[in-house]
């Protein structure tokens, strides 16, 4: 009983010592109390109702239990009240929110006030309501509100609002609606779009066989029947799109409050200044001289780019020496990884772990196919430059299609880590020192990661968004994940599914073998 309140007394000081929010002081608090609840528990099972002596002295005794087993009682509830733990142990993870809205109320940072007018006869309005309440009490920031559009018809009418389940975000001065959904997803990046204060124009490069597309995206949405069934919004959603095709990380980030455009450098004078982010992804054809010259004065300027080439895109020496001022290179081959890849593919290089960095913060898995090597030197004074992925120490280099070299025998093969990622920042060497704001740019020896094809596998979507609200400056904002709208798969690397085949083919069947054994013998 010491032991047990001694624990209830400790996790208790250690998590009043903690400052902040976070679930791992919420978890502390409710191992307090739980502690803190079984010696109250303990102690009325060992305590005698009443003491030998007098009757006051008795009274007395009883009246200080109360008092204490009162005031600890009032203690922890409110401790636990103050630091509310969810705990799920449902199947499916059925009242929980979405990863996307418990990703943003978990990094809010600022007030916001989300109201939800609902229908009390539609069951997944209901679930909605329920799971937006749980969701409010995990963070002080999301000041949440449940309406009965039939009980109070004057709050819809001040609100401007006239169909059934909406939610109405707001934040500052800033307002957001979003009519008839149940899909707390939608409304996470209803919250994004208030908590941003401008629209930002994210600006994609065309002219060299690229695969963005000016026009809306040319995607599809249909139903699959799934387990989840159809209690659960989206479930069963999918998105078809062309493989090479850019067109989930433009839905990706449309949902998420930035317009796209198209450029084609060769047509301008300059970049367009309001253009927060540029990307050239998947070039097929070389940068002309006078391009990459227009790409060098918009980072002199602050600007902020994103350049992702494959392997057999050819790096003129203007390129080459534009990315070398700040200590870049994009070398020729392809990296083979035979420890890390996805599937049975190991020119398909997976990226289970990455360096600190505030795009790789919240990014797992990654996936980078056909990717060419990257090089970082020395950067000159007053630029940081990161690496962002790299392959294993196993992995070599291939040449790719490209390339005329032969292919090096097994023992000619130099093996080590390729860097696949790589970002920068700071102030462009040679750039006046009034320049407005630091430029950043990044760096990717693959465009596939980011197409149709690998944008909802593992956290390959996660990476491509997290780099482009890291280029457009919104880091400070809540972190989110981008809707799959695939149907979910286990995706595992060839030393995870090596790992498993042992254990489920060779383990297994042997153990039981050897169990068998054991139990012949002694029977024998």
């Amino acid at each position: 009983m010491a032991l047990i309140a001694g624990v209830a007394v400790a996790f208790g000081i250690f998590g009043a010592l903690r400052h902040g929010e976070g679930e791992a002081i919420n978890l502390l608090f409710f191992v307090a109390w739980s502690a803190a609840m079984l010696v109250l528990f303990a102690l009325a099972l060992r305590l005698p109702l009443r003491i030998a002596g007098p009757r006051h002295r008795a009274a007395a005794w009883n009246l200080a239990l109360a008092v204490a087993a009162l005031l600890l009682a009032y203690a922890a509830n409110v401790a636990v009240f103050r630091h509310d733990l969810h705990l799920d142990l449902s199947r499916e993870a059925a009242n929980t929110p979405p990863p996307q809205f418990e990703s943003v109320i978990d990094g809010l940072k600022t007030d916001i006030a989300m109201i939800y007018l609902y229908n009390s006869a539609d069951e997944n309005a209901l679930k909605a309501t329920e799971l937006l309440t749980i969701a409010s009490r995990q963070n002080p920031h999301l000041r949440f509100r449940a309406i009965d559009l039939d009980k109070e018809p004057a709050m819809a009418r001040r609100l401007d609002v006239h169909a059934y389940n909406t939610v109405v975000v707001e934040a500052e001065d800033r307002r957001v609606v979003v009519e008839n959904t149940v899909d707390l997803a939608q409304m996470a990046y209803a919250a994004l779009r208030a908590l941003k204060k401008r629209v930002d124009t994210m600006c994609f490069v065309t002219g060299h066989g690229e695969t963005f597309s000016p026009a809306p995206p040319h995607i599809h949405y249909s139903h699959v029947e799934t387990l989840r069934g159809h209690d659960t919004p989206g479930a069963g959603d999918v998105l078809v799109g062309t493989a090479d095709g850019l067109d989930r990380l433009q839905l990706a980030v449309t949902t998420l409050g930035y317009t796209t455009r198209a450029i084609v450098p060769a047509t301008l004078a300059a970049l367009p200044e309001d253009c927060a982010v540029i990307a050239e992804i998947g070039p097929r054809r070389a940068l002309a001289p006078s391009e990459v010259a227009l790409m060098g004065d918009y980072l002199a300027r602050g600007g902020r780019l994103l350049l992702a080439f494959d392997p057999d895109f050819p790096v003129t020496p203007e390129l080459a020496a534009l990315l070398a001022r700040v200590g870049f290179s994009a070398q020729s081959g392809l990296v083979i990884d035979p420890l890390n890849h996805y599937g049975p593919d190991d020119d398909k290089i997976a990226v289970p772990y990455y360096p600190p960095h505030a795009i790789t913060r919240n990014v797992a898995l990654t996936v980078f196919p056909d990717a060419r090597p990257l090089g970082l030197a020395h950067p000159p004074e007053g630029v940081a430059a990161s690496i962002l992925a790299t392959s294993s120490e196993d992995s070599y280099l291939r040449p790719s299609a490209s390339t005329a070299t032969p292919v090096s025998t097994g023992s000619e093969l130099k093996r080590g880590v390729a860097i696949l990622a790589a970002a920068a920042e700071g102030r462009w060497p040679g750039a006046r020192d009034d320049s407005r704001k630091p430029f950043r740019l990044v760096l990717v020896g693959n465009s596939s990661f980011a197409t149709n094809a690998y944008f909802p596998t593992v956290s390959n979507g996660d990476l491509a968004l997290a780099m482009l609200r890291w280029l457009a400056g919104d880091e400070g904002l809540p972190p989110v994940k981008p809707q799959r709208l695939a149907l979910a798969q286990i995706d595992l690397t060839a030393r995870q599914m090596r790992g498993i085949f042992f254990v489920v083919e060779i383990l297994l069947p042997l153990s039981v073998v050897l169990l068998g054994g054991i139990v012949w013998w002694r029977r024998r």
